[in-house]
């Protein structure tokens, strides 16, 4: 007797696995890209988070149209969980049910009756086969279009908060002034170092 539809049992499985500020501020503080007072309410310190999400969730507050479709989104990814994971139990069910057939076959000892045994088995299996057919095409195409919706959702992601990224890096870009001046201070300090170092190694030559 064939497995009873692993490909869907495959399908189903793999779509259930896809779902502090300070009290004074200096004006020159680089502040996050997302509020402290926003980011203490989302971000555990325990669990990593990405930047990109942090910063869509903030976006989408903002967008009625983001914030509209990634409720719709979440509510399939609910929906979807819940569906599927009863629809691969109803057909665990049924698998289990022919599989354990199949093996209680072979305590029969009555060749003729076993063949009929069997016979019955393998209708029955052919004929729930038939009867989801059409709900098996339908956990295919599910997955088909999750896959698709998640990959351009991921890239819309990206695409509504790279200008937050851009913004804010045009931002504080130029409190970085300071990095140039100590740049410059390394070098001075390093050559004073190196000359006074050199005339006490000379000094101590000459004694």
């Amino acid at each position: 007797m064939k497995p009873l539809s692993h490909s869907v049992f495959i399908t189903i499985a793999a779509l259930l696995m896809s779902c502090s500020s300070a009290n004074r501020e200096d004006k020159n503080d680089v502040q996050p890209i997302v509020s402290d007072d926003y980011e203490s309410g989302l971000i555990s310190k325990r669990e990593y988070h990405s930047p990109i999400d942090n910063i869509f969730k903030d976006v989408i507050k903002k967008d009625s149209v983001l914030n509209n479709l990634s409720n719709e989104i979440n509510d399939f990814n609910q929906a979807k969980i819940d569906s599927l994971r009863n629809y691969l139990l109803f057909n665990e069910e049924s698998a289990n049910y022919y599989t354990a057939g199949a093996e209680a076959t072979k305590n029969i000892k009555d060749s003729l009756l076993k063949k009929r045994i069997l016979q019955l088995l393998t209708l029955s299996e052919q004929r729930y086969q038939k009867r989801t057919k059409a709900l098996n095409e339908s956990v295919l195409n599910i997955k088909n279009n999750d896959t698709t919706m998640q990959d351009y959702y991921t890239a819309l992601k990206i695409a509504a908060t790279l200008p937050v990224l851009e913004r804010y890096q045009r931002k504080n870009l130029s409190k970085f002034q300071n990095v140039t001046h100590l740049d410059s201070a390394a070098s001075a300090l390093k050559n004073k170092t190196k000359a006074i170092t050199e005339d006490q190694i000379k000094k101590l030559n000459k004694n």
